[in-house]
């Protein structure tokens, strides 16, 4: 009896999670701070407009336009 209804609350539990997890179009939140240390990140750096890093900007970078281009 206990089991089941602990299989029922892990399935009600999991299923928005699953449909959350699911879905295409859901925005992801911008992050706090980003590294251009990653190959990922160190090519916004190359971008025309980027914005001057000095080295501990490249470690840790909390610029809005760096941020917005890597969720992006």
């Amino acid at each position: 009896m206990y089991l089941k209804l602990f299989v029922l609350l892990l399935l009600y539990t999991f299923l928005p999670i699953a449909q959350g997890m699911a879905q295409d179009n859901v925005e992801r939140p911008m992050p706090a701070m980003i590294t251009h240390l990653t190959a990922a990140h160190r090519d916004i750096l190359r971008i025309k407009d980027a914005p001057k890093h000095n080295i501990f900007q490249k470690i840790l970078c909390f610029q809005v336009n760096c941020r917005r281009e890597a969720v992006g």
